[in-house]
């Protein structure tokens, strides 16, 4: 059982940096760093799902389980919403700018950090 779960937390960590790979891929050709955190919760709202949503001991997800993945997906949709009607983040740009020409490969990493 320990294994099932172990496995599980394993593809919930693989999706959410791969997610975040996309993310940079993203920021990289657009130039605009808000769609970081847009993905980033976007993503966390789908994982999350998934994983209220897996099976505990082979069942079938209950209704508490719907309810946390409902849940999970609306403060996702919502919160990505928000952040994707946003502009560049400063923080971000500062990030760039202290990095020079290293940014993009230290911006990589520090979104697997995120993931």
């Amino acid at each position: 059982m320990t294994v099932y779960y172990l496995g599980a937390i394993a593809a919930m960590a693989l999706s959410l940096s791969a997610l975040m790979a996309v993310a940079w891929v993203v920021q990289q050709r657009t130039g605009n760093s808000g769609w970081v955190d847009t993905i980033w919760t976007l993503s966390v709202g789908l994982v999350g799902a998934a994983g209220a949503l897996w099976p505990i001991a082979g069942a079938v997800p209950g209704s508490r389980q719907w309810l946390v993945a409902t849940l999970v997906v609306v403060w996702s949709l919502r919160l990505g919403g928000h952040i994707a009607a946003g502009t560049d983040d400063p923080r971000y740009v500062a990030f760039a700018q202290q990095r020079g020409a290293d940014a993009p490969r230290r911006m990589f990493f520090f979104l697997q950090n995120q993931g």
